[in-house]
């Protein structure tokens, strides 16, 4: 056992660009998960690290031995068990012990990447390291600048950007296209339709996502799109439901077919009354487009600070319109104002439309703010 395994390493592909502050945050973060999460069979409490280092010496050493001719007592338990390790050897299968953090690496990849600056993926290889007889995994990080083209829509050149998934344990990235059984539902078996997404979009999920944080949006944006869950609206406009980690609708995004490219134009919040829910919520309340926008229920915020247990009214029409898992919807940062809770205008709208009455310390309240 005259080789040893070393933990891995984070490099930079030759002719990429990763800002070192990603580099450093990536690695700190991955050396975290290795540090406590466990891999295989939970009853060992192997963590990563160990997995990475001591146990793949130890692997190492098995498949040698395994693979030799020569003779000895340990032979056949060598050959068992260089076998079951070449079962788990290949990271892109999804048996891999290595699979869960890759997965989490790409999981951090995506969270620093950008649909309109960057996007960041990685490889993997087991080189050898400065000092003779010791390997260790290189996780090499690579970047994918933007592709923009501009596509005309109503008689208008529109620059979009084309959605790409950075390089999972593979050295070219991959562009992001959707069957056209997935939109027509009609089993055609024509060229697959590539994505892209307008700057509008991102400009819209920041305005009405406003509580969440940039990597947030991000995620379910990818999400959302490599699902691609077509909805039709009453109006017959054609959405991609916009959705989360947990397929809870946060929303809808209009889209376009120019020929083989599907362009995605816009942002709908779900409140917005266009849509199955936020058409129950405006029936339910009585509000059109602008008292939405006057009142700020059509940014998210609203759900994160509004006091509903204050506003009964206000907190059934949420749960009947199937919007409750918004006030669930948080930030992943800690911030001062997390569990200030307001009732706002709102308070004094809802008590003109129902004859229940609200607790009296909700108008005190009220005249104090403005």
């Amino acid at each position: 056992m005259l080789a040893k395994m070393d933990s891995p390493r984070f490099v930079v592909k030759k002719g990429h660009s990763v800002p070192r502050h990603y580099v450093k945050k990536i690695q700190q973060e991955s050396y975290e998960f290795m540090r406590i999460y466990p891999v295989g069979n939970l009853d060992i409490k192997l963590t990563y690290l160990d997995f990475l280092t001591f146990g793949n010496t130890f692997l190492m050493f098995m498949v040698s031995k395994g693979n030799s001719k020569d003779y000895c007592p340990q032979a056949e338990t060598y050959a068992l068990i260089a076998d079951r390790a070449k079962l788990y050897d290949n990271g892109e299968d999804t048996e891999s012990l290595l699979m869960n953090y890759c997965t989490y690496l790409q999981y951090l990849l995506v969270c620093i990447s950008k649909i309109n600056f960057r996007t960041y993926g990685f490889d993997w290889e087991w080189r050898e390291t400065d000092y003779t007889g010791k390997f260790a995994a290189h996780v090499i990080l690579t970047a994918t600048e933007p592709k923009v083209e501009h596509l005309i829509y109503n008689n208008i050149s529109r620059p979009a950007y084309k959605i790409v998934q950075g390089q999972f344990l593979n050295e070219k990235p991959t562009w992001l296209s959707v069957s056209p059984d997935q939109i027509f539902k009609t089993g055609d078996l024509t060229p697959n339709i590539e994505v892209y997404v307008q700057n509008h979009v991102l400009l819209r999920l920041k305005e009405r996502l406003d509580s969440l944080e940039p990597f947030q949006r991000n995620l379910m944006l990818q999400f959302s799109l490599r699902n691609c869950n077509v909805f039709r609206l009453s109006t017959g406009q054609y959405t991609i439901r916009f959705i989360n980690d947990k397929q809870e609708v946060i929303g809808y995004l209009p889209f376009t077919l120019l020929g083989q490219k599907l362009l995605v134009l816009s942002f709908l919040p779900i409140t917005s009354p266009t849509t199955p829910e936020g058409e129950i919520l405006c029936e339910t309340l009585k509000l059109n487009k602008e008292m939405l926008s006057f009142y700020g229920m059509d940014k998210l915020s609203f759900f994160h600070y509004t006091d509903f247990d204050a506003i009964p009214p206000l907190k059934e029409a949420i749960i009947k319109a199937g919007m409750w898992h918004l006030t669930e919807l948080k930030s992943t940062e800690i911030k001062k104002d997390e569990n200030i809770k307001q009732v706002g205008l709102i308070a004094k709208y809802i008590q003109k439309i129902t004859p229940e009455p609200i607790k009296e310390e909700i108008f005190d309240e009220i005249e104090k703010i403005y």
